[in-house]
């Protein structure tokens, strides 16, 4: 993607998809489990499931770092991947700076 040969639609998916796979999809932010009840509670009501799968994510935290947000471009997201793309597509002078602010990585590939 940073390279200009493939395009955000290219790589993206809506999540919505997987309905159609049998599975329903919850998007919540702090959600109650009960695994015994075999129940989840996320925003707008319970959920009974079968198989449950919770992905947590990480969020970067672009401001503990003091001039990042606005000096910096962030790979993590699709929106700081594109700007990243641009902003290297119109560099054409000086340094590139690659930072990795401490473990655990993100995405272990990435640095």
């Amino acid at each position: 993607m940073l390279d200009g040969r493939r395009q955000p639609q290219a790589i993206t998916r809506d999540l919505r998809r997987l309905t159609r796979c049998g599975i329903d999809l919850a998007e919540a932010d702090g959600i109650g489990v009960d695994t015994g009840a075999r129940m989840v509670w996320p925003a707008g009501g319970a959920i009974l499931y079968t198989q449950l799968v919770i992905t947590l994510g990480a969020t970067v935290l672009a401001a503990g770092v003091p001039g990042l947000a606005a000096a910096g471009h962030n790979i993590y997201t699709l929106a700081g991947n594109v700007s990243t793309r641009e902003a290297l597509r119109d560099f054409d002078a000086g340094r590139v700076t690659v930072a990795v602010a401490s473990l655990p990585y993100k995405c272990p590939a990435a640095p």
